[in-house]
């Protein structure tokens, strides 16, 4: 139905109980908050775990967003070239090296008795960059739009946007 005929609140809850709808306003918590701890707390990691001077670590803690842009320009190149037949896989591709390269981190500074070596932060920092924000775009922008349709894309987008922002 086009929302002319039906109310907003009647559109809402109907978009607001699609397992889907849920789903990505879930994502969009989950990469919303990882990006706004790793923008918020990189430079301090990087300069306690590895060792770097403050001005060192603010410099080496900007590979997260800048390995961030193309991690954006592949997965919405992926998105364009494979629309709505594989958005989960794209999805899978980009958040499975996530979870392990978050792991990995963690192991690295929970159980070594030194501390983390700067290179290796640097890189795997860079990488959870790139596997992180490219889905935290699709899961804020393209995903809720086709979701939401011609008739509600306002509608969705609102509210998986500001979704991390709230929870």
């Amino acid at each position: 139905p086009k929302m002319s005929n039906i109310g907003v609140w009647t559109a809402f809850l109907r978009l607001a109980s699609n397992p889907r709808f849920c789903l990505v306003c879930a994502g969009s918590v989950m990469t919303g908050t990882l990006r706004e701890v790793f923008e918020t707390y990189l430079s301090n990691f990087l300069q306690d775990k590895a060792g770097a001077n403050h001005g060192l670590a603010v410099a080496v803690s900007s590979v997260f967003p800048l390995f961030g842009v193309p991690g954006v320009i592949v997965s919405g190149w992926l998105v364009d070239k494979y629309h709505r037949r594989r958005n989960g896989l794209i999805m899978l591709a980009f958040t499975l090296p996530l979870a392990i390269l978050c792991v990995t981190l963690w192991v690295l500074v929970r159980f070594e008795e030194n501390d983390i070596d700067l290179l290796t932060a640097t890189v795997i920092s860079a990488l959870i960059g790139f596997c992180s924000i490219g889905p935290y775009t699709l899961l804020s922008g393209t995903f809720p739009m086709d979701l939401g349709g011609k008739e509600s894309t306002g509608l969705a987008v609102g509210p998986v946007s500001y979704t991390h922002l709230t929870l």
